[in-house]
């Protein structure tokens, strides 16, 4: 039986399932670094992190197969 035949399953790769989910990896705004300066560290390491899990050729390439259960379809 192929996998991909059912309905519920979609095949997509970690940088797309990610940012779905909202992890974007986008740099905090400068001006937090003067009003909040640990905040803007802790901020920054985040985006940091994000962006590595979805680089394109890298960990952003890790294929997801995702099967819905119990969910409703996109739309």
């Amino acid at each position: 039986m192929d996998a991909g035949a059912d309905v519920r399953i979609e095949l997509t790769d970690q940088r797309a399932a990610l940012r779905r989910l909202g992890v974007g990896g986008d740099r905090p705004p400068l001006s937090l670094a003067t009003s909040d300066p640990a905040g803007y560290v802790t901020a920054l390491a985040a985006a940091g992190e994000a962006a590595e899990l979805t680089a394109r050729g890298g960990l952003g390439d890790f294929g997801w197969l995702l099967h819905r259960v119990g969910l409703p379809e996109p739309g």
